[in-house]
């Protein structure tokens, strides 16, 4: 089934951490529906202009028989009725990067490939948005999660899509047990209707960071926002926040944590290790088993 999605996305791998992840935002309902894909260790995939989310399973498929993503675009759209209306990023797990936008897809559109990613949009306000796009994501530090939403934001603030915003979607997967265990897929938020969907995509990183820990525990993240919102309540909770002055803070009782769960602190100013909040978070969540347990009876 296709859908018109006018959209823009980047696809991206960190060969460092082995990541793959793609984020996007749309002038269309429920993006994260259609135009992402993500395979851990194989590729990520966003296919968009006129979607055709065949293509997802396809490229991926592709891609673990070890066609490479330029030649797994071209037999995409060599075997498409409609190319000149498609467009096409992906990117595989050793970081090659292609891209493809049908010379039918609307003004302005077009892709920009790059180390490790692509980026690609249609109905923009000029090539500028891919361009700070690119930039971003190559300049911003931090996990992949972080840097494909710095991109997303800058190329909303370089103008975005001509018709306005809708949804967003940003889907990580790599080789390490989430919250279950049973999956490699990191992170999987979306916004679906918003006025300010990548706003709202940020704050459900930050809330993912805290809820979902076991996914960031070997990372460390900026304490703040959403991240530290949440991260307080629990600490409230738990009875390590009491009364706070001028010799009490925050931040001196995550500091006191540091040495309760033997944790080496983080690098960088502002920033909190993933495997303290995950510790603090998995020690709450079994006092809150016990609670519901003797709640129930």
């Amino acid at each position: 089934m296709s859908f018109r999605t006018s959209t823009f996305s980047i696809v991206a791998c960190d060969p460092d951490s082995g990541e793959l992840g793609v984020a996007v935002q749309s002038r269309f309902l429920a993006v994260g529906s259609l135009v992402p894909g993500v395979r851990c260790g194989t590729g990520a995939v966003a296919t968009q202009a006129k979607t055709n989310s065949c293509f997802i399973g396809q490229a991926l498929d592709l891609l673990e028989r070890g066609i490479e993503p330029q030649d797994a675009i071209h037999r995409l759209v060599c075997d498409d009725p409609e190319p000149d209306v498609r467009q096409i990023g992906i990117v595989d797990v050793k970081g090659r990067s292609s891209g493809y936008t049908g010379k039918g897809c609307i003004e302005w559109a077009g892709h920009k490939i790059g180390v490790n990613f692509c980026c690609q949009g249609n109905v923009l306000l000029g090539p500028v948005v891919l361009d700070k796009m690119a930039e971003t994501y190559e300049s911003t530090q931090g996990d992949l999660p972080q840097r494909l939403l710095a991109a997303l934001f800058a190329a909303e603030k370089a103008g975005g899509e001509r018709r306005g915003r809708q949804s967003s979607a940003l889907i990580v997967e790599r080789h390490l047990p989430g919250m279950l265990g049973e999956s490699d897929r990191s992170v999987d938020i979306r916004v679906d209707n918003s006025f300010w969907p990548i706003d709202e995509l940020k704050k459900l990183l930050e809330i993912h960071r805290v809820e979902f820990s076991a996914n960031h525990r070997d990372k460390c993240y900026p304490f703040e926002g959403e991240t530290r919102k949440k991260f307080v309540e629990i600490l409230r909770n738990m009875g390590y926040v009491r009364v706070l002055g001028a010799t009490e803070t925050i931040e001196s009782v995550i500091d006191r944590l540091y040495g309760t769960f033997s944790v080496e602190r983080p690098e960088g100013e502002g920033n909190i290790s993933g495997e303290l909040v995950h510790r603090v978070v998995e020690r709450w969540y079994e006092v809150e088993y016990e609670r519901m347990k003797e709640d129930l009876g």
